[in-house]
């Protein structure tokens, strides 16, 4: 087994982590994907056998926040999230989360509506030369 030196930076995206509750957030990643091939619930059991929430949001978060901020860009977000609006805007990611997505899907029905009727014509002359092939 190697033991890896873990750098100050890394130490602070793993306090950025645990100030975001980065479990939480793994949880609900996991659970959205999840959710989409396996709404019993299983999938997340057999998952949780083999690692924990802390073990994903670290897998999640680290390296990607490890590239795309440096040190003093995480320090100030945790400094952030420890505030009184960080924890509000964590609080309400969830539900921020749940109505974007919400309005997105709205947004892109609408995107499909308005395609299918400039595209009908074309739709159906596509169609029509499939059924003469």
């Amino acid at each position: 087994m190697t033991n890896k030196r873990v750098t100050a930076k890394e130490k602070d995206v793993l306090e950025l982590v645990k100030v975001m509750d980065g479990p939480k957030i793994a949880k609900g990643i996991a659970e959205a994907m999840f959710g989409l091939v396996d709404p019993t619930g299983k999938a997340i059991e057999a998952l949780l056998k083999v690692t924990t929430w802390e073990e994903m949001a670290n897998e999640f978060f680290v390296s990607s926040y490890m590239s795309a901020f440096t040190r003093s860009d995480i320090q100030g977000l945790i400094k952030f999230y420890k505030t009184k609006l960080g924890q509000k805007l964590l609080d309400n990611s969830d539900n921020i989360q749940k109505i974007s997505s919400l309005h997105g899907e709205i947004f892109a029905q609408k995107c499909v509506e308005r395609m299918e009727e400039r595209n009908l014509q074309e739709f159906v002359d596509n169609i029509d030369g499939v059924d003469k092939e």
